[in-house]
């Protein structure tokens, strides 16, 4: 019989996109899975959706709080009631493609701190395939940028031997993750089919907005085991995320080998907004 996957599924007030996400879950080809739903004090119509979700599939557990504690908080209360072997978790505005779970519970390996995939950025205008490559990211390509993404499958001891996700983190509680247990265990393996699909698509605001505090709150954490290269690819992010102008005398900075490519395109789209359409942000 094949190992037990705990998904863990934190969800607020989102009642209308669970339901697509919760059906993602239910439709994976590997069957032999838990859905862990934490319901983060919703007051919207999410408690009864989950309970007519719950009484129709066994798979499914629901934890209900009641005060907001935020998601990073929800996806640790998860993963300490989890009983599968492997976990796993999506965003309640997300979708799994039918062979995710598969696909990586079978490309999962111990050598691996934890095997993620490329993905799909659904938003308004278009579909990006992103990070559709199969690659070992290990420690000092994760310190230069998020190179698993916001989803990722490991096992659940490793979760919790890490720590799991800091709850004190505003956002990049994700990359946060990944690094420490990529520090821990070794490498990642990321596949290269895109399986996750990330929608930003509607107007509701992603789980984490508060990216620029998020990112400057991971290079003081992990500022330890930087290089300056490192440093200056952190600090293109933080263009990048906030949308600042970069000066030539920027680019001439950031732009060293290696990443020379994402600082050119930032150099010319935020200088010439028009433009912006080329980038490549992954």
């Amino acid at each position: 019989m094949s190992e037990l996957v705990s998904v863990f599924l934190p969800t607020r007030n989102r009642a209308a996109l669970l339901v697509r996400c919760i059906d993602s879950v239910l439709a994976q080809t590997h069957r032999n899975l838990e859905l862990i739903i934490v319901d983060d004090a919703s007051n919207d119509s999410t408690a009864e959706t989950l309970d007519r979700y719950a009484r129709a599939d066994s798979r499914i557990r629901v934890i209900s709080q009641e005060s907001p504690r935020g998601a990073p908080a929800a996806r640790n209360l998860a993963l300490h009631a989890a009983r599968g072997t492997y976990a796993t978790g999506v965003d309640d505005d997300d979708v799994m493609l039918p062979g995710r779970i598969a696909a990586l519970v079978a490309e999962f390996d111990p050598a691996f701190s934890l095997v993620c995939s490329g993905f799909v950025r659904a938003t308004k205008a278009r579909r990006l395939t992103l990070a559709a490559s199969r690659r070992l990211i290990d420690l000092d390509a994760q310190l230069m940028r998020n190179h698993v993404g916001n989803a990722a499958l490991s096992l659940t001891s490793r979760f919790l031997e890490v720590g799991a996700f800091d709850e004190t983190m505003p956002a990049w509680q994700d990359y946060d993750l990944w690094t420490r247990m990529i520090a821990r265990f070794g490498p990642a393996l990321r596949v290269a089919e895109a399986s996750h699909i990330v929608h930003e698509d509607h107007d509701s605001p992603r789980i984490s907005t508060n990216t620029l505090q998020g990112a400057a709150r991971f290079r003081d954490k992990h500022r330890a085991l930087m290089t300056d290269r490192h440093l200056r690819s952190q600090r293109l992010e933080y263009f990048m995320l906030g949308g600042e102008r970069m000066s030539w005398a920027d680019f001439r900075q950031l732009g060293r080998p290696g990443m020379r490519a994402r600082a050119l395109r930032y150099f010319v789209t935020s200088n010439f907004p028009g433009l912006r359409a080329i980038r490549r942000d992954f």
